[in-house]
């Protein structure tokens, strides 16, 4: 499933991942394929993510998870981290331009925590691009 303000253009990228429109106040039906969040939680607020990640464990099977591809950002910047080069400009500017956020990993744990995801995972893929599993 894909959970973003627009489906992308792009082939399936497996049987078990369905492309759809989700928002905010829409609710998604239980099925057997992963949910998958690309780019889009960080661009909420947190009241309006927990409503997101909320419908998403509501279609999860009992042993189901989510992935989330999104932003994770340092508690403290400076020094060599899997964060050197990400801007607190990133930031700034969601706030400034689009009410969303990009949080910190302890930020997520608790917005996923309080969505009914209590075992998260973070991979950094690269400074910006972190997979996110929660369970």
């Amino acid at each position: 499933m894909w959970v973003g303000t627009r489906a992308p253009q792009l082939q399936p990228l497996s049987p078990r991942i369905l492309t759809f429109v989700e928002s905010t106040s829409t609710s998604l039906t239980s099925s057997q394929g992963l949910p998958m969040c690309l780019n889009v939680v960080h661009l909420f607020n947190d009241e309006d993510s927990l409503k997101i990640l909320q419908n998403c464990k509501k279609s999860l099977t009992p042993d189901g998870k989510l992935l989330i591809y999104d932003p994770v950002i340092p508690s403290e910047f400076g020094g060599e981290s899997p964060y050197t080069g990400v801007s607190p400009m990133m930031d700034i500017a969601l706030l400034v331009y689009g009410g969303g956020v990009d949080r910190t990993e302890e930020q997520w744990r608790s917005l996923l925590a309080l969505a009914g995801f209590p075992n998260v995972k973070f991979i950094c893929l690269q400074p910006q691009h972190w997979l996110i599993e929660a369970r």
